[in-house]
């Protein structure tokens, strides 16, 4: 697998200095982020280990997920036990806990790319907020927490979140994989709506499904 050399600095030096962003500033990072999964995710690539330090901007300021260590090729009906990390290492540590999806806390060789959209939404509520949703020095615990745990909704940690953006970061950080975005392609359809302060189609759809299931 050969990788752009990049030169720049990460999301994780820049949050050390910036505590706070602005709704455009995390705008961009998340279809900008977006636009790199769409791509690994086309070629069945999993990126698994989506984190500020893993998200670098570069000299030219356009954001780019970098450090594919942890990345695994994943094909529908593919065996798992094929993952190259299987055999050196505990697929169960695979990954950053602070960031790692519920499913992937419990396996890594068997997440898929819906694991990369909650890392990813992982990482824009600490840009929305300041902070993580989960807090622990213990790895097991804070597994334990993504998987089981609610996270304090963004609004209660920064008033001035937009509610249509808080609702893309839930919706990312959702703890069953159905019920979070499908695709990359589904979370940018939300940020374009979000930027053209139009209806999110999430909404929509979810609303459709009230109506539908609403007695006669």
């Amino acid at each position: 697998m050969t990788m752009e050399l990049l030169t720049g600095r990460s999301l994780k030096e820049i949050l050390k200095e910036k505590k706070s962003f602005s709704p455009v500033e995390m705008r961009d990072i998340a279809v900008q982020c977006c636009d790199a999964l769409a791509y690994t995710h086309g070629l069945n690539i999993i990126h698994r280990d989506i984190k500020p330090e893993n998200i670098m901007r570069g000299t030219d300021g356009v954001f780019k997920l970098s450090d594919l260590g942890l990345a695994k090729i994943h094909s529908p009906g593919e065996d798992a036990s094929k993952d190259k990390f299987s055999i050196t290492m505990d697929s169960v540590g695979l990954g950053t806990p602070q960031y790692m999806s519920p499913e992937q806390a419990v396996d890594a060789k068997n997440c898929d790319s819906r694991a990369d959209i909650y890392s990813l939404g992982i990482t824009l509520y600490q840009l929305a907020t300041g902070r993580l949703p989960f807090v622990s020095n213990d790895p097991i615990e804070l597994r334990r927490m993504h998987a089981s745990e609610k996270p304090p909704m963004p609004s209660e940690l920064n008033a001035e979140i937009d509610p249509d953006f808080e609702h893309i970061i839930c919706k990312c950080i959702e703890k069953s994989r159905s019920h979070r975005y499908q695709t990359p392609d589904e979370l940018l359809a939300d940020i374009d709506a979000y930027i053209d302060r139009a209806p999110l189609p999430s909404l929509a759809s979810v609303n459709t499904e009230k109506v539908n299931a609403a007695p006669a």
